[in-house]
């Protein structure tokens, strides 16, 4: 949220000496010389005032210089904020005020003595109780340490003593927001009377109303904060937001061109914009907006794969031959051509000319080598794609695809054995990669040895607990199993979690739920399934399987009879269910 901080102290040192804590002080800073001769008690208050601005100001430019600081300059910044702090503190013995306190507590102002800075605040607030400005700083420290909880609950308890102050109220509510407690949130902004809630009152309002579920009632409040300030970019993000949740596309698009027009990361809302034009099927202008963008090479492999994946290859070369004017021409450049012409345009011949077009030393050199065994696998030039594995592997014993790639080509020879012993091999070199235990795993239960390859997939969590396709596996296979369901049930949700729109783990998920005995979930859940999926046997089966447990005959029918349809490979067992129905 880009609103600007509601306490903010007159004299603050707002640079943080992020590293400063970590180094000593081993010479003196050079200062102002103290007076030779006795000053009087007004003089002496003008001299340490004076220093301290002279301190804190050496201390600014030392922390401006960010990466370029010497290691003598880091141990003159510690110097200075020591002079600047007992000048300060001579000036409080005798002149104490509100402002002075807060002023000693923004020499403080970083990770490492943060505690420092909250130290002197909580002093002053035992002096100064209720001050607004101290309250703000201590806020400050507190959020700064992400201590969301302490600095509401300061906040909470100045509002008691000064309700009528909606500018701290306001940071109460952002602070409840950021911290997910949207109802209280929006208890807060309501405290404000209608007529007294400025932009900023608003766009709290519409960012608690949205994630309260109230999306239309939220769209509605920021059409308030448009008519106040129709350049509110923040307000503008969120509505952007809110319209793609509520498949407003063309609504959603309005708000991601205003946000450009605005000044906002174009390369990011450029490939927003892209991708929700392709889904409004309108081609023409997403390539436009596309091209319209930066000649950065970032930006233009972005904005290809954004087609791509939409599945319009011609409009992804297109951007990408953007990119054969540079000097030198980028090797991604003809990597990513090399991934059209195979994927999207089935040229596999078209494909290895661009590949071998990428330097042999370029950095890319092994993905593209398995880019290469890929398509010669994909032509049945196996002994080919074999030779070149095994180069893979010896030019970079270190990446785990081409043991990947040994295993496939072996268990698409039917040799499970060598298969095996290839991931065998990538694992004593990279033992805990989690790519290779998967498929060693996978490869295990294949050949009837599931003990094993539940021990394999538990291996994977333990060291990676949101491994989504092992927590998958465990769950399910618990499922198959029917046993320990309740775990089953959390394995498969977490691995959700990670992927909300995989169709085979909706799937684990409603198969565990058929084995609960929990037909309605399951039922539910089926459904999304295949509908993420509506090509795979054993999808449809088990939608089948929980139709007729459901007592839906039609719906049974009609899951069995695709799962032959799409090459169930148990196809009698299939046509056993459809009999029984």
């Amino acid at each position: 949220m880009r609103v600007t901080p509601l306490f903010r102290p007159g004299l603050l040192i707002l640079a943080t000496l992020l590293a400063l804590a970590a180094c000593a002080p081993q010479k003196g800073a050079v200062r102002p010389d103290a007076p030779q001769t006795p000053l009087s008690p007004e003089a002496s208050l003008t001299y340490d005032y004076l220093l301290y601005e002279d301190q804190r100001s050496q201390l600014e430019a030392v922390t401006r210089l960010g990466a370029d600081i010497t290691q003598e300059e880091y141990q003159a910044a510690f110097e200075y904020q020591r002079v600047a702090a007992e000048a300060l503190d001579r000036i409080l013995a005798v002149q104490p005020s509100a402002k002075l306190y807060g002023e000693k507590a923004s020499l403080f102002f970083n990770s490492k003595q943060m505690h420092q800075a909250r130290a002197i605040l909580s002093e002053a607030l035992g002096k100064y109780p209720g001050d607004r400005f101290l309250v703000g700083m201590l806020a400050s420290a507190y959020l700064l340490e992400g201590n969301t909880e302490s600095a509401g609950l300061l906040l909470e308890q100045y509002l008691y003593t000064a309700p009528e102050d909606h500018e701290v109220r306001l940071r109460l509510a952002g602070i409840l927001i950021d911290s997910e407690q949207y109802a209280k949130a929006l208890d807060q902004i309501q405290i404000i009377p209608r007529n007294e809630r400025d932009k900023v009152a608003l766009y709290l309002q519409a960012r608690a109303e949205s994630r309260l579920g109230k999306r239309r009632q939220a769209l509605k409040t920021l059409d308030k904060v448009f008519r106040m300030d129709p350049e509110y970019y923040e307000a503008w993000a969120e509505a952007a937001y809110l319209r793609e949740l509520e498949n407003d596309m063309p609504g959603a698009v309005g708000a991601y061109e205003k946000l450009l027009e605005l000044g906002g990361p174009e390369e990011e809302l450029r490939i927003r914009l892209v991708t929700l034009l392709l889904k409004l099927n309108n081609v023409d202008r997403a390539l436009a907006v596309a091209l319209e963008g930066p000649p950065a090479k970032a930006y233009l492999l972005s904005a290809s794969g954004a087609f791509l994946n939409q599945g319009f290859p011609a409009q992804a070369s297109a951007v990408l031959d953007t990119m054969a004017g540079f000097d030198p021409v980028p090797s991604e450049f003809y990597f990513y051509k090399a991934v059209i012409a195979f994927e999207a345009e089935e040229d596999a011949d078209k494909a290895l000319t661009y590949l071998d077009q990428v330097p042999p030393d370029d950095e890319r050199r092994s993905q593209a080598m398995e880019f290469r065994i890929q398509i010669l696998h994909s032509k049945g030039r196996d002994t080919e794609a074999l030779k070149l594995i095994q180069q893979g592997q010896a030019e970079f014993p270190d990446a785990t695809g081409f043991y990947e790639m040994e295993a496939e080509y072996w268990a698409s020879q039917k040799n499970e054995a060598a298969a095996l012993e290839a991931l065998e091999r990538g694992l004593a070199i990279r033992p805990d990669n989690a790519g290779l235990l998967y498929r060693y795993g996978t490869l295990l239960e294949r050949s009837g040895r599931r003990a094993e390859a539940l021990e394999t997939m538990e291996k994977i969590i333990k060291s990676d607990p949101q491994h989504a396709d092992a927590l998958n596996f465990i769950g399910y296979t618990l499922a198959e199993e029917e046993r320990d369901l309740k775990r089953a049930l959390i394995l498969v949700q977490n691995a959700l979690m990670q992927e909300p729109d995989n169709g085979y783990i909706i799937d684990s998920l409603a198969w565990v739920h058929y084995k609960a005995g929990e037909l309605a979930l399951a039922w539910e859940q089926i459904q999304r399934a295949v509908a993420e999926v509506p090509k795979d046997p054993v999808l449809w089966e088990h939608y089948g399987d929980i139709a007729k447990a459901l007592d839906k005959k039609i719906s049974a029918l009609e899951g069995y009879r695709k799962a032959l349809q799409y090459g169930s490979e148990d196809a009698a067992r299939v046509k056993d269910k459809i009999k029984s129905l």
